[in-house]
């Protein structure tokens, strides 16, 4: 199988090896740091030649992960062709219950992803937590509930794409923190997304609700989904790096 040309995908042939390593060490390694039974980047002569230098082989990365897209999606496995992002993309909101449209375009597909995770993170949190985050985003909130800190927070994030690019980051690297035993580069954050650090650990507590609907739903989707999430933060922190 080879690299289905995706233009959704093709912005990783922009990234840094900084950026691309986490995903790659996703795709290659299991939770225990053991390579993947069925990972086939680190056998292609490309890798071997070119490793760490990732952005070499952006297309193995983007065909792996194309890959798994297959394998958990089954009725879309056709003629030994990976999936496309977008496939892949809405195959993921369905199985955490995003509220999205399919006919919408696919970097709008992913700010639903993102903000169901901010949303249910936001549903992890405590009262004096709210009322940090509504002071740092001046959300002015009357009241510190989880329903108004939610409303203003999609309000904010719609309003601002600096406040949604930097929670790109900081889910990112919550992911890295969460699931990679080996690590990975974390994203530089940029001054604003530092400020939103106290999200982290609400994040994280949302993202082991995730996972464990990736033990319900098959090994394949232990990769997918998390990978999927990846990619969605990726083109944030890509588009930022383009405007900066």
């Amino acid at each position: 199988m080879s690299y289905r040309n995706d233009e959704d995908l093709n912005f990783l042939s922009e990234l840094s090896n900084e950026e691309l390593e986490p995903l790659l060490n996703l795709l290659i390694f299991d939770k225990d740091n053991k390579k993947r039974f069925t990972e086939q980047i680190t056998s292609d002569v490309r890798y071997i030649k070119n490793t760490p230098n990732h952005f070499a082989y952006w297309d193995l990365i983007a065909e792996e992960y194309q890959k798994f897209g297959a394998n958990s999606i089954v009725s879309l496995f056709r003629k030994g062709k990976g999936v496309t992002y977008k496939e892949i993309l809405c195959d993921v909101c369905d199985k955490i219950k995003v509220n999205y449209n399919k006919k919408s375009k696919t970097e709008d597909i992913e700010r639903f992803l993102l903000q169901k995770i901010l949303v249910e993170s936001i549903n992890k949190m405590s009262t004096d937590q709210i009322k940090e985050i509504s002071d740092t985003l001046e959300l002015n909130l009357v009241q510190y509930t989880r329903e108004t800190a939610i409303l203003a927070l999609n309000r904010a994030i719609n309003n601002s794409v600096l406040i949604f690019q930097s929670f790109a980051i900081i889910i990112f690297d919550s992911i890295i923190g969460k699931i990679l035993s080996r690590g990975g580069v974390i994203v530089a954050t940029n001054t604003f997304a530092s400020r939103l650090l106290l999200f982290a650990g609400p994040i994280s507590l949302c993202l082991s609700s995730v996972w464990t609907i990736l033990d319900i739903a098959g090994p394949a989707y232990r990769v997918v989904i998390p990978a999927t999430v990846m990619i969605a933060c990726l083109r944030q922190i890509h588009n930022q790096k383009n405007v900066n």
